[in-house]
């Protein structure tokens, strides 16, 4: 992925770090485990990138 975003020129990537994990000793932390397991959160993203006209930059594939 990272050699597809070079080529469409992006002037900044970010990259999302290594996760977290809560101490299991964290108030609560067990019913967030419990309601995890029983009904696991469905991850989403958006991305929204807008479209300038005479922009010279396109991300690759994208109509002049």
């Amino acid at each position: 992925m990272a050699g597809r975003l070079a080529a469409e020129g992006w002037t900044v990537v970010e990259a999302a770090d290594d996760l977290t994990v809560e101490p299991s000793h964290s108030a609560g932390s067990q019913v967030a485990v419990a309601s995890q397991r029983s009904q696991p959160a469905q991850l989403s993203l958006m991305l929204q990138i807008s479209s300038f006209r005479g922009a010279k930059i396109r991300p690759a594939g994208w109509p002049e």
